[in-house]
């Protein structure tokens, strides 16, 4: 199953300004995960759902997306989650916009 307490669910957050700059943020972090994830980490077993609005998609005047990842929390997922973090974080047409990320969250947002 993929679904909690077989799995673990890793919610990627990002926050912005600009809809669109926040979308393309998701989605750029999604390329930036297959790519790693098939390179350096091909042998951990993943699910990763497209990135969408969070169920609320604008709070005090910013926009949220949401990327899901479905895995073990692990050693290895933290390891590699933290480097996509810094990678992204390091993009400059990415500085207004924020991505964090939560581990088995009590709500989805």
């Amino acid at each position: 199953m993929l679904y909690p307490p077989f799995v673990d669910i890793l919610v990627i957050g990002f926050v912005g300004e600009k809809e669109p700059l926040v979308r393309q943020g998701a989605n750029a972090f999604l390329h930036l995960l297959g790519s790693l994830a098939q390179q350096e980490y091909s042998g951990l077993p993943l699910r990763v759902l497209q990135p969408s609005p969070a169920a609320v998609a604008r709070v005090s005047g910013k926009y949220r997306y949401k990327l899901l990842i479905k895995c073990r929390n692990s050693p290895r997922l933290r390891e590699m989650v933290s480097r996509l973090l810094l990678q992204f974080a390091s993009l400059r047409e990415f500085q207004q916009v924020t991505a964090y990320a939560d581990p088995n969250p009590y709500r989805i947002l």
